[in-house]
């Protein structure tokens, strides 16, 4: 269940992406974590989203807080080194 909330607040923080309200956004993929720490007590061998740290760079990248940024879309690539989206976002920053 707190999976598949976890995701439902990641696809949230999307959208409010995509309307450019990054404040929001930034809310929603924390909770979105909170949800997924939450779920790795219970079963430690769960794979994490590396998209919710990729939009909390994308967010704080649109917010003008750039070294933030490039820790968020350092996370998402550590997580996952061969996500170009990744790699694209923080070339940008």
């Amino acid at each position: 269940m707190d999976l598949d909330c976890a995701e439902g607040f990641f696809r949230l923080g999307l959208s409010n992406i995509a309307m450019n309200a990054f404040k929001e956004a930034i809310d929603n993929f924390n909770e979105a974590e909170r949800l997924e720490d939450k779920l790795m007590d219970d079963e430690p061998h769960m794979k994490r989203n590396p998209g919710i740290h990729d939009g909390h760079g994308q967010c704080n990248h649109a917010l003008l807080k750039y070294e933030e940024a490039l820790r968020n879309y350092d996370k998402a690539i550590e997580m996952q080194g061969d996500n170009t989206e990744f790699l694209m976002n923080r070339a940008q920053c």
